[in-house]
This record gives structure tokens, sequence and C-alpha cells, in this order.
């Protein structure tokens, strides 16, 4: 999940869930895939994007 410049590690059941809960007309994207999760300003209009793409399992 990337929320302005910071990154941040989620699992996956907790990114579905917050997808859930997030108002429909408010998402783009796929939910078991790459999604953003949008605020609205005062006037209604899309901002505020949090990003949301799964990371590949790291091989170490």
């Amino acid at each position: 999940m990337t929320i302005g410049g910071q990154k941040l590690e989620l699992k996956a059941d907790v990114a579905r869930h917050i997808w859930d809960e997030w108002p429909e007309q408010q998402r783009t994207g796929k939910r078991e895939a790459a999604f953003i999760l949008w605020g609205l300003d005062r006037l209604g209009c899309r901002c505020s994007p949090v990003i949301c793409k799964p990371i590949t399992a790291r091989t170490h």
C-alpha cells in the first residue's frame, strides 16, 4: 500500500477487507489485484489516492 510517499505492507486478507469496506464509487481496479482507493474532496471529486498492489514473494 502506498499513501503519499509512504509504503506499508499489509497481508492480503487485510487489503481485501479494506477494499470491501471502502465505498464502491471510490474504488478502482480489481480486489484480487492492484487497486486504488480514493478519498473525496469537498466538491465530491476523487483525490488522495491510496495505491495497493500485490507484492511478489521474496526468495532469500
